[in-house]
């Protein structure tokens, strides 16, 4: 949270303030060093990027790479997650009596891979 600006004036650096929405903002780059929220290179924090003073956020080369590979992973976590509900719940069922065919029925899987899910 600690993070601050400078800019050389008259030989002397001097602190650039915060402004209204947290920004540090370069007259001279014209443009303002945000905090940003996201994933880079697999690590998801806050980091310190350029933006433009409309606080468009400047793109990084392998960022769009970088979310992709993000939400793939977590696409894959969440299906075997529910992979995993699933076959609990099948077990579940089979346990409580229903017929193989019931489960299949209820669930839409078929009828092996209900019996495959029986089996682990």
């Amino acid at each position: 949270e600690d993070w601050a600006g400078f800019r050389l004036q008259g030989g002397r650096y001097e602190e650039i303030t915060l402004d209204a929405q947290g920004q540090l903002i370069s007259q001279i780059l014209e443009l303002a060093l945000v905090r940003w929220q996201g994933v880079y290179k697999g690590i998801e924090t806050t980091w310190l990027r350029w933006a433009q003073l409309d606080g468009t956020v400047l793109r990084i080369p392998d960022e769009e790479l970088d979310r992709e590979r993000y939400r793939t992973e977590q696409e894959r976590q969440r299906a075997e997650q529910a992979e995993t509900q699933v076959a609990q719940i099948v077990r579940n069922l089979l346990q409580n009596g229903m017929e193989i065919a019931q489960v299949s029925q209820m669930t839409g899987l078929t009828v092996a891979q209900v019996e495959s899910l029986q089996l682990q």
